[in-house]
């Protein structure tokens, strides 16, 4: 039991898929570096033992957050997976008994429905009875979400936020700068697409890619490849600065020309 538990817990932490105990190389790798006793573990024994370390691992939790007397902070945010899957994730941070700051995944659902509000509540509420810290949550920090904001009057009604309140809805100061960038960079998205299209000429050839290979070199510069579809600040600065020194290349500086008339 304590090797598949010992799986399990690889398994988790490196992110590999649960069939790999029943790999013919896994088992390859372990008897012949390790244990040539090694039976493989199937994916339903494996799916069983991942459950039931997620149970033991809540359950200590709880005893944790039991034995301590300190408020809780919340932080929450629904998770949009690549699988068109919706996740609410639920963190608590406080203080531990060494006086740390600690903080945990107390929550990880699934939002298989419409995010009003409502459910949002409903979702956050089933994990603060399952960790039974309804009544010590000092604050809870959303997105500005509109069904975030509704949703505080429901915990308000439920008597949940501590001191009357004062400090339970707390806006994320991140969420709140991405805005701000996201709106300053829309009355630049002109200068953008030029160097979006600059980059995406570079990289469409094969012989103009190589040149700009041997420019990196030759310059002393690192090489790599810009992401044209996650537009950030700093991304562009380094964007703008890269392909200015090539402006005089016969090669590369018709891709500068294209957005010397705006920026």
């Amino acid at each position: 039991m304590h090797a598949r538990e010992c799986l399990a817990r690889y398994i988790v932490q490196t992110d590999q898929p649960i069939n790999i105990g029943e790999s013919p190389f896994y088992k390859e790798l372990i008897t012949s570096a390790y244990n040539p006793q090694y039976e493989p573990v199937s994916r339903t024994t494996t799916k069983n033992d991942l459950i039931r370390l997620f149970e033991t691992e809540r359950d200590d939790l709880v005893a944790e957050i039991q034995h301590l007397s300190v408020s809780i902070a919340l932080t929450s945010d629904i998770w949009n997976a690549c699988s068109k899957h919706d996740y609410l994730c639920v963190t608590g941070h406080y203080l531990d008994s060494d006086w740390r700051i600690t903080k945990r995944i107390f929550g990880f659902r699934p939002m298989d429905f419409a995010h009003t509000a409502e459910n949002i509540f409903n979702v956050i509420m089933e994990v603060l009875e399952t960790y039974e810290i309804t009544h010590r949550i000092l604050s809870i920090t959303f997105d500005n979400a509109s069904a975030n904001t509704s949703s505080i009057a429901l915990f308000f009604a439920r008597n949940i936020p501590q001191d009357g309140g004062y400090f339970f809805h707390q806006r994320c100061a991140c969420h709140i700068i991405n805005l701000v960038v996201q709106a300053g960079l829309k009355q630049v998205s002109d200068q953008i697409d030029r160097i979006r299209d600059a980059i995406s000429w570079i990289c469409s050839s094969n012989p103009r890619f190589s040149e700009f290979k041997r420019h990196c070199k030759l310059n002393g510069l690192k090489l790599r490849q810009f992401q044209t579809d996650m537009p950030a600040i700093h991304q562009i600065v380094e964007m703008s600065e890269l392909l200015n020194s090539y402006r005089e290349d016969e090669h590369l500086g018709a891709a500068v020309v294209v957005m010397e008339t705006k920026l």
